[in-house]
């Protein structure tokens, strides 16, 4: 071997030793950014879905009770949480999504039919309907909470 196939050796080596950590450093770098983002994405999007699940159980509840009031004060009282409630999901659903519109639609028609022609079997019809919606929306979502996209 002559002097500078050995220097030749040993710059190769010194650069692969030297190359060899900044590439793993960097491959560890993207892996642990893009898992913080999902995790951090998770767990808005669990928030999201708690929330959702509140209100539309207020509104629900509100909806139902309603029915069984006869105190008009208390009705009215009630109707303004079910108005609240109904805007509130409308702003945490995606207008893009078919489902959700569904949901918002079926929410508008328990309200008209509260305020305009108060039937207790007709809402506990369109009440069911509701939760099969929001179940719907609500198991999608959470699978995709469980896949941690």
């Amino acid at each position: 071997m002559t002097f500078n196939e050995i220097d030749l050796n040993i710059v190769i080596t010194i650069l692969t030793s030297i190359l060899i950590p900044i590439i793993i450093g960097f491959i560890t770098y993207i892996i642990a950014k893009k898992q913080i983002i999902n995790t951090g994405v998770t767990q808005f999007r669990q928030q999201w879905i708690n929330s959702l699940r509140d209100t539309i159980s207020v509104f629900i509840s509100r909806a139902e009770y309603t029915s069984i009031q006869e105190n008009q004060e208390k009705i009215k009282e009630a109707f303004r949480e079910i108005v609240e409630a109904e805007f509130k999901i409308e702003l945490l659903l995606n207008p893009s999504e078919e489902d959700h519109n569904k949901l918002v639609e079926k929410m508008r028609e328990i309200r008209d039919l509260i305020y305009f022609v108060p039937d207790n079997d007709t809402l506990d019809i369109h009440i069911e309907e509701l939760l099969a919606i929001t179940k719907k929306v609500l198991k999608r979502e959470w699978n995709v909470v469980k896949s941690g996209k």
